[in-house]
C-alpha cells in the first residue's frame, strides 16, 4: 500500500495470549497477494509475548496498525467493533490469531465482491487443523445466497475468520452485538447481515482454522450453543423463518452434549473415515 492511499481493506484481529501461533497468522496476512490493506490488531491486555511480537511486525510494517486494552475485556465483540471504528477500508476482514490465511484469500474474495454489488458478506471454505498444524478435516458449505439463507437458521455456514463485509453495510446494521459477551456474535450478526444484503461462500479453501482446548468454542461451548439457540428463535419470532421444531430439538440437545464430547466426536469421526465433507456438515451439534 502506497503512503497516503485508502486502505480497501481493513484487516480485523482481536489476540489475547497467542505467542504460540501470532506470527504464522500475521505472516499469512502481510504475504496476501493482494496487499491494499491495513491490519488492526487489537490486543486484550495479553500477560505474555503477544504485545511483544506485534510490535515488532509493526516495526518493519506500516500497515499494521495496534490497539491495546489495558484491562481485559473478555468479549471478542467489543474488540472487533473497537477495531471495525478505526478501520479506514470499504472491506473488513476478519481474522484470528492462531489461524492461517491462503496468500490468495483477498484477491480472491475482492474480486467476487467487486463482481457483485449486492454481496455485502462473502466466506470461504476451510481446513481444520490441531495445535501442531496437523490436518484434521475439511468443511463446506453452500456458497449461493439462497441456500446459505436456508442452511442459517440450521447452523453457522460461516467460518468467522474467514468472512469479508462491506464497511458500509456493516454499520448499517450496527456492528457486532456487544451485549454478545460468550461467542456466536458472527452468527447473530449474519442474520442482521441477510436481512438486507445478499451474502456468499468462495467454494475454495482460503482458511486454515485451528482447533484448540483453549479456544472460545472448545471453553464456552455451552454459552455459544444457548446463544445460538437464541438467535434461532427470535428470528423465527420475527417471521424471518417459519417456526421449526426440528430445529429447536436439534438446538437444545447442542446445549445438552457439552462441547468436548461434540468436539472429540466430531474430529474421531474425522479422522477414523478421512472426512472431506462436500456437502454441508448438519450434525445436530454443528454451530
Amino acid at each position: 500500500m502506497k503512503k497516503n492511499q485508502r486502505p480497501t481493506i481493513s484487516v480485523i484481529m482481536s489476540v489475547r495470549n497467542e505467542q504460540r501461533f501470532i506470527d504464522e497468522a500475521i505472516q499469512s496476512i502481510l504475504d496476501q497477494t493482494y496487499n491494499n490493506f491495513e491490519f488492526i490488531i487489537i490486543d486484550d491486555a495479553s500477560t505474555d509475548t503477544t504485545l511483544s511480537i506485534v510490535d515488532r511486525y509493526q516495526s518493519v510494517d506500516k500497515r499494521i496498525v495496534v490497539l491495546r486494552n489495558k484491562e481485559c475485556q473478555g468479549a471478542l465483540s467489543k474488540c472487533l467493533n473497537k477495531g471495525i471504528r478505526q478501520a479506514k477500508g470499504c472491506y473488513i476482514a476478519r481474522m484470528d490469531g492462531d489461524d492461517i490465511a491462503h496468500r490468495q484469500r483477498f484477491e480472491k474474495q475482492i474480486c467476487a465482491m467487486e463482481k457483485d454489488s449486492s454481496c455485502a458478506l462473502i466466506g470461504s471454505w476451510c481446513h481444520e487443523i490441531d495445535e501442531k498444524g496437523v490436518f484434521i478435516r475439511s468443511l463446506c458449505f453452500p456458497t449461493e445466497h439462497r441456500d446459505l439463507q436456508k442452511a442459517l437458521i440450521k447452523y453457522n455456514p460461516f467460518i468467522h475468520p474467514s468472512i469479508m463485509i462491506r464497511t458500509d453495510a456493516l454499520k448499517k446494521i450496527g456492528l457486532y452485538n456487544e451485549r454478545w459477551i460468550t461467542g456466536a456474535e458472527d452468527y447473530e450478526l449474519y442474520f442482521r447481515i441477510v436481512r438486507h444484503y445478499s451474502i456468499m461462500n468462495l467454494g475454495e479453501y482460503l482458511i486454515a482454522k485451528r482447533i484448540r482446548r483453549q479456544s472460545i468454542t472448545y471453553q464456552q461451548g455451552f454459552a455459544m450453543s444457548r446463544l445460538a439457540l437464541k438467535t434461532r428463535i427470535q428470528t423465527m419470532r420475527s417471521g424471518q423463518r417459519p417456526f421449526d421444531p426440528v430445529v429447536i430439538a436439534r438446538s437444545i440437545l447442542a446445549i445438552l452434549v457439552p462441547s468436548p464430547i461434540k468436539i472429540f466426536v466430531k474430529h474421531t469421526l474425522a479422522k477414523l473415515t478421512r472426512l472431506h465433507a462436500r456437502t454441508p456438515i448438519e450434525i445436530f451439534w454443528h454451530q
